[in-house]
Order: structure tokens, then C-alpha cells, then sequence
């Protein structure tokens, strides 16, 4: 029945952390590149975002813990890669509001700061925020949403444009 199907199985979170894993993997079980790193990342990012329980969750697999703190220091992986991983340890220090032993935000600041060292660890958002993927995301963001008054405008500019061009062109 799909009720003892989902009895069974793992936590979705759980289940994404995996696939993170084995999409930074290749065929050999060496350490790789994928394009699938980053989109789960930032999946990982926006779940965990002030939810104390989601981040709870989190770190009740202290796998997951063990497996950011590589990808942040892991010399091989791309600047985004570490910077959201990065980015995903903060959260589980911000957003941690567990006090017990070994899940509490100390520890894992602690971890970060034995594993990465703290430069180095404020260093991995610097690099993301100067990186071109960041830059160029950044400023498609910074592109007013298109509203009925915006377009209105630009309609009333480039009207404007055109007219000075006919202009022009008929002196």
C-alpha cells in the first residue's frame, strides 16, 4: 500500500542531501563537477531559511554537517559550489535554535572554525559575490519589474526616441 511505502522511506531533505553527493561524484566515485550542484544548493538554501525545524532536520544526520564543511574546503569545487555550501552552514549557526549536544549553533560555528578557519570561511562569500555568475545574477535583479507604469514609461521614452530620429532625418 503507498502508506507503508512512505513509512519506509527517507525524509525528503534527507534525500536531496544523497543526490547532492552523488551528483558531486562521477562515474568513478571521484570527486566531479556537475551543473545539478549549484540548482541544489540553492534549493538547500531557500528550505532552510529561517526554519529552526528544517535545519533541525538538517543536522540530525550529522553526515550532513561533515559533507558541507568538505564541499566548503574541497579545493576542487567551483567558487559557487562553495560559497552556497558556505552559505548553508551560516544558516544552520543563524537559524539553529536546537540545545542539545552536538546540534546546537556553538557546535557547528566550532566545526567551522576547526575544519575551515574562520578567514577562510568569510573569504568563500567574498569570492561568490565577486564571481561572475553572482555579478551578472545580481544585476538581472537590480532590472525594474515590468508593471503597467513602467512599460508606460518606456512606451513614452522610446516614443520619444523615435520622434527625434524622424526628426532628424526629415531636416
Amino acid at each position: 500500500s503507498p502508506n507503508s511505502i512512505l513509512r519506509g522511506s527517507e525524509l525528503l531533505l534527507h534525500r536531496i542531501v544523497r543526490y547532492l553527493a552523488v551528483a558531486s561524484s562521477d562515474k568513478d566515485g571521484k570527486p566531479g563537477f556537475s551543473y545539478v550542484q549549484p540548482v541544489m544548493l540553492k534549493l538547500l538554501v531557500t528550505w532552510l531559511a529561517d526554519c529552526p525545524s528544517a535545519v533541525q532536520c538538517f543536522l540530525n544526520s550529522r553526515p550532513h554537517l561533515t559533507y558541507l564543511l568538505e564541499l566548503v574546503s574541497n579545493t576542487s569545487s567551483t567558487v559557487c559550489v562553495m560559497g552556497l555550501a558556505a552559505f548553508i552552514l551560516g544558516e544552520c549557526v543563524i537559524y539553529n535554535k536546537s540545545s542539545e549536544s552536538g546540534k546546537d549553533a556553538i557546535t557547528v560555528a566550532d566545526a567551522i572554525s576547526q575544519k575551515i578557519g574562520l578567514a577562510s570561511y568569510f573569504l568563500k562569500f567574498d569570492k561568490m559575490q565577486r564571481s561572475s555568475l553572482f555579478s551578472s545574477a545580481k544585476s538581472a535583479e537590480s532590472h525594474k519589474p515590468l508593471t503597467r507604469s513602467a512599460a508606460a514609461s518606456t512606451l513614452e521614452i522610446e516614443d520619444v526616441a523615435e520622434d527625434d530620429i524622424y526628426l532628424q532625418h526629415s531636416c
